[in-house]
């Protein structure tokens, strides 16, 4: 690079390549195909596809607590809009004020 008459940087025309090799990583050059492999059914309106397992256990947990209808916290509040993981200190149920 090198500055122009005006003053703005410039190409020189030498072009320095590097790539991640010349830092010692392992470069996969493979042709990926960028997509998820996913079951797809050989006719159109008939859904032939694998079948996938689901997993059982999961480590997501439900974002409101079970209730039963009309269940009221001890503030008075309804328990069925208690966000599970609010702010401490000051969750408001999800109601605004």
């Amino acid at each position: 690079m090198v500055f122009g008459d005006d003053g703005e940087i410039e190409p020189n025309g030498d072009a320095v390549e590097t790539s991640l090799e010349a830092f010692g990583a392992e470069v996969d050059h493979s042709e990926g195909s960028g997509r998820v492999v996913k079951p797809s059914a050989t006719r159109f309106g008939i859904d032939d596809r694998a079948q996938t397992s689901q997993r059982t256990e999961s480590d997501q947990r439900s974002l409101f607590a079970d209730v039963e209808s009309g269940q009221q916290t001890l503030g008075g509040d309804d328990a069925a809009t208690r966000c599970l993981f609010g702010d401490e200190g000051g969750d408001n149920g999800g109601e605004e004020t």
